[in-house]
């Protein structure tokens, strides 16, 4: 019968063998996890991949966490141009500066009709703009 050992149940000539054993295999391991090799004890360089493990799983976790909040930004600004979306839809955001842009465009040209007394043309300008937006 296998008698599983961990390297933490190891004595100091177990570690050695193992080292001897499996030497290059934990070189280019930690050479993967960019942990220069020192020639320190190989409870001290597993210590150092566990963690260098737990901070690259903490990087993962911050990069899946601003993900989701930039995501939710996007999905939040398309929202507030689009209105909510259907039920089991959602607005794409491949055109979010597309519809920004032109929103701008619409806003700063009715204002100056305005200026002009022109509210009428005031009133076409953003109503199409609503209307290329799919809101109205």
């Amino acid at each position: 019968m296998t008698r599983w050992v961990t390297l933490d149940d190891m004595n100091a000539d177990e570690l050695a063998a193992y080292d001897y054993g499996c030497g290059e295999a934990n070189a280019a391991f930690m050479k993967i996890l960019g942990i220069a090799r020192t020639g320190v004890s190989l409870s001290k360089e597993w210590e150092l991949m566990r963690e260098r493990v737990r901070e690259m799983k903490e990087e993962g976790e911050d990069s899946d966490r601003l993900r989701h909040d930039l995501s939710k930004l996007l999905t939040d600004t398309v929202n507030a141009m689009r209105g909510n979306p259907p039920d089991l839809i959602a607005w794409s955001w491949h055109d979010i500066p597309e519809l920004a842009g032109m929103l701008k465009e619409a806003v700063t040209l009715a204002l100056d009709c305005i200026d002009d007394g022109d509210t009428q043309a005031a009133h076409v300008l953003l109503s199409e703009a609503l209307r290329k937006l799919g809101t109205s």
